[in-house]
């Protein structure tokens, strides 16, 4: 039987080819989401603020993009990663940041591949923890933010210093500092590097007070005191020289300083807490196989230092650092605090994996673990996660979102359809100015096109919001989901918005996006555009007779049927201008092939499209036909509950109240549980007049579902 020595140099080819291909397998399925038309959300206002550093700099009295915080300056940390981001955009346009996030998914992971190589009990084994830091980095990756940037700073510093055994020469140390100076003014998460430093000190500390089976005076405790000074040098001059940076050293505790007092912690997809004994639910940054993987892992690690510690104590001569391996221990170590504190740095898995590897190594040198069986089970592991890895964290609906904004996948420089593009070229050609309210996800592309003529309610900025902002927010959009239409009035005079950007996107497209009942009510708001997932209002008051006037102008310049006390007449402008419709997003492109459909001699095809359309056009207001529509699909499935909530809202839009609430009453009664029915009958009764419901409590009758 071959030893572990002479396993390495005979290979295993087999496992090898096998471990490889699935790891191509997870890669390419990141680096096509990654490459896929931009879908960063967050992108978009580091674009604009990397114009604004750049024409402005860095110095700002306020913040130009939101108007809730207008009176507090933004915080430059992160300005050198947004200028640079801001040139490339400029120079070269918005696909080539396409063209860099992809290119730059290809590089962490290649230098993820490299680094675990060089530790690797063989090629399956490096090839699978590739692919484990993939599924478990994925949700970082496919965003193009400054968290990329400190993923590679944090590759390169460990394959530059922390896994080096020999002491640094000064080129190297020069080099280190200075990405230590870029890093501080890329990304406030430079910190992370720090740590990584202390970490790596406390481990050469513990590495320097293990007996080496020799005096300690010898030239190998002299060696490791070199290296814990060498070490700790390091470290005192990157914390000083990370002050190089436009707010000095209050940079290096900007996250212990706002996450006091901001928003941040309510973004469950990037500060959210990992219990490795109770799995997350609904948060696409860490599904329930990611979570079984960091589980894994976490096991691993556990084994791995077990069984070393018991071996360096059964050590009779020689140096028990050899086994318990301090730098690299204490460096897991320190990874697993980050993964636990919050899964934003799962990525960090990088140093448990790399102990566990180096675990390894030394099992199969020394004999221990089979080289052979080793690889076997490392490439087995390796195709069981490239096949749970895209069902697991459903990276189908993120193809199925590339399909449904048109274009194809090269086509569009973003996802034209997820932010409203026709939303955005009507914002633009009115010239609309004012405050915003807006949806979260879509502040930073707003700012970006419209700021500062235009400022949002919010964007992706979480640390430069005080937390009564976020719930405002939240306040205002479930008001207007619900259909609460007099706290929505309230809060939105409270924060004097002067434009509102309701969208209500499908549930199974995007969860929690739905928000256009209550603005739909509330007669102080015209609405002025449409599409068929999102709607423009403007609120009638004087300061907005110039808005109100720039949209009829601009209907009035295409023939277009506007008015501006009843607003938008969507079964108008679709009949008058259909091709108009088609164009601005209004009709789906699939619209012709629906209507169609409604003719079908096939009974079921015949009642999806009659369930297609009926939700569209209820979504963009198109209110008569909506009710014969979906009056139809009753006719066929009495039993369908969404057909009725629409036509009752339908009915209650079109002013026939007494129907609506007759209809609403009906359905409450059969099922007064379901808190959408309870919320639709609730708002019908309560837009009555005392006088009505008298009148109604001596003769009203339930009527019966429209024909």
């Amino acid at each position: 039987m071959a030893s572990g020595a002479e396993a390495y140099t005979r290979g295993a080819t087999a496992p090898a080819i096998l471990a490889c291909g699935a790891l191509l397998a997870v890669l390419g399925a990141i680096v096509y989401i990654a490459g896929r038309p931009i879908a960063s959300d967050d992108l978009w206002w580091h674009l604009r603020m990397g114009e604004v550093y750049a024409t402005e700099g860095l110095s700002l009295d306020r913040d130009p993009l939101v108007h809730t915080t207008s009176s507090r300056p933004p915080i430059p940390h992160e300005w050198l990663f947004q200028v640079a981001l801001h040139g490339l955009d400029r120079n070269l346009g918005l696909y080539a940041l396409r063209v860099l996030h992809g290119t730059a998914v290809v590089v962490i992971m290649a230098l993820a591949f490299s680094t675990f190589r060089r530790t690797a009990a063989g090629l399956p084994a490096a090839a699978l923890a590739t692919a484990v830091f993939g599924a478990l980095s994925w949700y970082r990756l496919i965003q193009l933010r400054p968290g990329l940037l400190s993923i590679v700073f944090v590759l390169l510093l460990y394959r530059l210093v922390l896994a080096r055994p020999d002491l640094l020469s000064w080129r190297t140390a020069l080099a280190i500092l200075g990405l230590f100076v870029v890093w501080a003014n890329a990304h406030s998460v430079f910190a992370v590097g720090l740590a990584l430093l202390l970490a790596a000190c406390a481990g050469a500390l513990l590495r320097w007070g293990l007996p080496d089976g020799s005096a300690r005076g010898s030239a190998v405790a002299l060696g490791r005191r070199r290296r814990l000074l060498e070490l700790a040098s390091l470290l005192v001059a990157a914390t000083l020289i990370t002050g190089l940076n436009p707010r000095g050293f209050w940079q290096h505790i900007t996250f212990f300083q706002y996450s006091r007092e901001s928003a941040m912690w309510f973004i469950e997809d990037d500060w959210q807490v990992f219990h490795p004994l109770v799995p997350l639910v609904d948060n696409p940054a860490l599904s329930l196989t990611s979570w079984v993987l960091a589980d894994a892992l976490l096991v691993a690690l556990c084994v791995a230092i077990a069984i070393s510690l018991g071996r360096a104590w059964r050590r009779r001569q020689g140096d028990p650092a050899v086994d318990i391996d301090p730098e690299h221990l204490a460096l897991a170590l320190a990874g697993v605090v980050a993964m636990i504190t919050t899964i934003r740095f799962h990525w960090l898995c990088i140093f448990p994996l790399l102990y566990v590897l180096r675990w390894l190594d030394r099992e199969v040198r020394s004999g221990s673990v089979s080289f052979g069986r080793l690889g076997w089970m490392a490439a087995l592991a390796s195709v069981g996660v490239a096949v749970a890895f895209p069902r697991g964290n459903g990276l189908q609906a993120f193809a199925d979102e590339v399909a449904a904004s048109g274009g194809g996948y090269f086509e569009p420089a973003y996802l034209e359809d997820r932010y409203g593009d026709g939303a955005r070229r009507f914002l633009s050609e009115t010239a609309l100015e004012g405050r915003i309210f807006n949806p979260y996800y879509l502040g930073g592309f707003l700012a970006y096109w419209h700021a500062p003529r235009l400022k949002t309610f919010i964007d992706g900025r979480m640390d430069h919001y005080p937390r009564e902002v976020y719930r405002d927010y939240q306040s205002i959009a479930n008001a207007s989901g619900r259909g609460a239409s007099r706290q929505l009035a309230t809060l939105l005079d409270a924060r004097n918005v002067d434009v509102f950007i309701a969208v209500d996107q499908p549930g199974e497209r995007y969860a929690n996006l739905r928000m256009a009942a209550g603005i739909r009510q509330l007669r102080s708001w015209v609405r002025v555009y449409q599409s068929h997932h999102l709607a423009i209002y403007l609120r009638r008051a004087p300061v907005n007779e110039l808005n109100l006037f720039r949209v009829m102008a601009y209907y009035r310049e295409r023939d277009l049927p506007f008015d501006r006390q009843t607003g938008l007449d969507v079964a108008a402008i679709t009949e008058a201008a259909p091709t108009w419709a088609f164009e601005n997003d209004l009709l789906s492109r699939d619209h012709a092939v629906q209507v169609a459909a409604l003719q079908s001699d096939d009974p079921g095809e015949r009642l999806r499209a009659h369930r297609i359309l009926g939700e569209r056009l209820w979504r963009i207001g198109s209110y008569e036909w909506q009710v014969e529509i979906d009056s139809r699909v009753l006719g066929m499935r009495p039993d369908l509950r969404g057909p009725w909530l629409r036509v009752i809202d339908g009915l209650f839009h079109l002013g026939r109240t007494e129907q609506a609430l007759d209809l609403a009453r009906l359905l409450y009664e059969q099922d007064p549980e379901d808190p959408e029915v309870a919320a639709l009958y609730t708002r019908i009764e309560g837009s009555l007049s005392a006088r009505e419901h008298r009148r109604r409590a001596q003769d009203g009758s339930a009527l019966a579902v429209p024909r």
